[in-house]
């Protein structure tokens, strides 16, 4: 018993360590959580997959990757379907008969497997593997209608692959492949009858309850992950393994519902999506051994190329024919197929069934799959962000700046970050507000936080951060609660509420749960941030001769606000007290002395021409010219 507590608590040490050191590095995650299962398993001999779960191990795993697949299912708009539908539709049909048929052919040709093993080893590697796909669009930046393409094909492919897998497995198991072809046709066909029609009554019975208040909000996170497993098990009782799709139809009808809102459910999806992404590749990788990796030869890597150079161009040059996309986005969307943990799980599972069958060539299986996933993921990871920039493929970076509140301090905010680069938009239902806003040139929209004209993508576009600066402690926090789910919460800010101030100077605690980050620092509050303008303080931006930490300044008379580090705008909060600028860094500063700032030998006041103030435009909005002070 100690030996499996020991074991259990090490596999999840190691997924979590895994998934921290991938965000620390900038790395897949997945190569990491490779590496770590294999150090786990067959290095050190901690992890032992099939002591811990026993006959449980594939039944455990299948029903984590059904949760993994029903989060994904929650990120797909059918208004993307707009981008590309065409293409996305052949990938998913002609596109996956292509990667099946050539990765079948070369699995025999190159690897010499038998053809049942091979056409096995071809239905397993139709996925394209979203875990790792989400991750490598987000960091690339992709254009819109490439990022929809390779998103649906990636969710979608996951379910549809492990359908053509198992049951070609099923196939084989019935001792000739090729006469259960008929009976496999079937039962694809039965496969997503069944599992469309019971992810979407759980959907729909899910919608209901947390509609008509059936079940209080503290059990809904609960009740989706139970409902999310019982759409499982009932597929899967009803047609054999048609679980994994029902999971994902579930997420597609909720995702797409307008009942409801499904936020709070999309939060706690994510979270489980990394508990279960960690465990589950730790878990299937302590499985090799290193008997497993001595199977494979030069063959095995080569194998995987052609994957990449051969197999997956032919099968996006078929499913894009007359598409209307240009050679740049075909190469692009050629050179994006790495795979993840679905194809890992499904090998497993197949290896390990056949093994116990008798069919000892089918010990290759797993080893060769994971190779397949550590080569592409390296290959795809290194190449196509190059690739894309290249092509010009890439969207601009979302670093500009939503502001709540159109005030003359917010103004002059505004002004200095426009002036540095980055979009910036106005939020106010105060009209003169907005008008002076937009005499002084920027951008302002007459909406309050609960308009859903204030989400539209298009006014959005190039933002990527909130700055929640009304003197309304309630708007502000409703307003980063709300646009958490568009920027994520690291990137939404508000004021400090005068409440919490108050309880922080007389407590000298900080940390209270509201719905943003704390901006600015020393817990600054809009009426505290109004006072110090109206005694004097002056909004400065000033460039970094020499390297200091911002500890050094003294914030009661140079308060830092923002700052543009390699030319990336950071919002300045308490944590980042020790952030250390470097020469050529960007400062802005609520200053009460600049005189005395200006003496300091490691930073130097910014022209005139340098910020982009211009005296005219300052004077519009009551800013004397050349200090950004409020009149």
């Amino acid at each position: 018993m100690n030996h499996y507590f020991v074991g259990l608590a090490f596999l999840l040490f190691m997924g979590m360590a895994a998934q921290w050191l991938s965000w620390r590095l900038k790395v897949p995650s997945i190569l990491l959580l490779l590496l770590g299962g294999f150090f786990s398993g067959a290095v050190l001999g901690v992890v032992r997959p099939d002591e811990l779960l026993g006959d449980q191990l594939r039944m455990v795993v299948s029903l984590a990757v059904g949760i993994i697949l029903f989060e994904g299912g929650l990120t797909l708009k059918l208004e993307e379907l707009k981008s590309g539908p065409k293409v996305i539709r052949n990938l998913l049909s002609l596109g996956v008969m292509v990667t099946w048929l050539l990765s079948t052919w070369l699995a025999h040709v190159v690897l010499g497997l038998a053809w049942p093993l091979s056409l096995l080893t071809g239905a397993i590697l139709i996925v394209t593997g979203p875990t790792v796909m989400g991750p490598m669009l987000r960091f690339i930046r992709p254009l819109n209608e490439l990022n929809h393409i390779l998103k649906w094909e990636g969710i979608l492919n996951d379910p549809i692959g492990a359908v053509v897998a198992v049951l070609t497995l099923e196939s084989i198991l019935m001792g000739n492949v090729w006469a259960g072809g008929v009976w496999m046709l079937w039962g694809i066909v039965k496969t997503f009858v069944v599992a469309s029609l019971i992810g979407a009554i759980f959907a729909i019975w899910l919608v209901l309850i947390i509609r008509r208040n059936w079940a209080p909000e503290m059990m809904h996170n609960a009740m989706v992950l139970a409902m999310v497993m019982g759409a499982y098990a009932l597929s899967n009782v009803m047609q054999h393994e048609s679980g994994l799709l029902a999971t994902t139809v579930m997420g597609i009808v909720l995702a797409n519902q307008k009942a409801v809102s499904i936020s709070a459910i999309v939060e706690f999806k994510k979270t489980l999506q990394v508990f279960f992404i960690s465990t589950l590749f730790i878990l299937l990788s302590a499985r090799l051994t290193l008997a497993d990796l001595s199977q494979l030869g030069w063959n095995s890597v080569l194998y995987a190329l052609l994957l990449i150079v051969l197999v997956r161009p032919a099968a996006v040059w078929v499913s894009t024919i007359g598409s209307g996309l240009n050679w740049r986005e075909k190469l692009f969307i050629s050179m994006m197929a790495p795979r993840g943990i679905v194809a890992a799980a499904v090998a497993s599972v197949a290896s390990f069934i056949l093994v116990e069958r008798g069919i000892n060539e089918a010990a290759i299986l797993t080893p060769l799959i994971f190779l397949v996933i550590a080569v592409t993921i390296l290959f795809y990871g290194l190449f196509s962000p190059g690739l894309a920039r290249w092509l010009n493929l890439v969207k601009p970076p979302d670093s500009g700046v939503l502001i709540l509140g159109a005030h003359d301090w917010a103004i002059a905010l505004a002004k200095h970050i426009s002036a540095q680069g980055q979009a910036v938009l106005l939020a106010d239902t105060d009209r003169g507000n907005l008008y002076r806003a937009r005499m002084a040139g920027l951008k302002a929209t007459y909406s309050s936080i609960f308009s859903p004209v204030l989400v539209d993508v298009d006014q959005l576009q190039g933002i990527g951060k909130l700055l929640a600066l009304t003197p309304n402690d309630e708007v502000n926090s409703f307003g980063a609660l709300r646009f958490s789910e568009y920027f994520g919460r690291q990137q939404t800010y508000q004021l400090l509420p005068d409440d919490v101030a108050f309880e922080a100077h007389e407590q000298d605690v900080y940390h209270r749960p509201f719905s943003g980050r704390s901006v600015f620092m020393d817990g600054i509050t809009f009426k505290s941030f109004t006072k110090r303008f109206a005694n004097g303080a002056e909004l400065e931006r000033l460039r970094v001769v020499e390297a200091f930490a911002l500890a050094d300044i003294n914030h009661e008379l140079h308060l830092p606000l923002l700052a543009w580090c390699d030319g990336e705008l950071t919002i300045l909060s308490a944590d980042d007290n020790d952030l250390v600028l470097k020469p050529g860094d960007v400062l802005l500063l609520l200053t009460n002395d600049l005189p005395l700032l200006l003496r300091l030998s490691y930073m130097e006041l910014m022209t005139a021409d340098e910020d982009g103030l211009g005296g005219d435009a300052l004077q519009e909005i009551g800013v004397a010219p050349g200090t950004g002070k409020v009149s």
